[in-house]
């Protein structure tokens, strides 16, 4: 967990510091969120990059990855507020 390769691969804390460098913040329940979902543009793209809500965020990629296909065969795509 403390090398940069995990790092990177886990938390991409090298888009994190470009997202600050561009001056976005968020508290502690909110996300950076890369606009259009990684799911519809093929990849991360910061350009348009927001904050949201957490909650806001997983319900959005919840809804992208089912659209996308990548939801795993015999998961349910249960609302967001379900979590048990």
């Amino acid at each position: 967990m403390n090398s940069p390769v995990w790092q990177e691969d886990h938390l991409r804390s090298l888009l994190v510091f470009e997202l600050k460098q561009r001056g976005l913040r968020r508290n502690a329940t909110q996300v950076f969120a890369p606009v259009p979902h990684p799911a519809h543009a093929g990849g991360i793209s910061l350009e348009r990059a927001q904050v949201l809500d957490a909650v806001v965020w997983h319900s959005i990629a919840g809804q992208a990855l089912a659209q996308s296909g990548g939801v795993p065969k015999g998961e349910s795509s249960k609302p967001w507020w379900k979590v048990w």
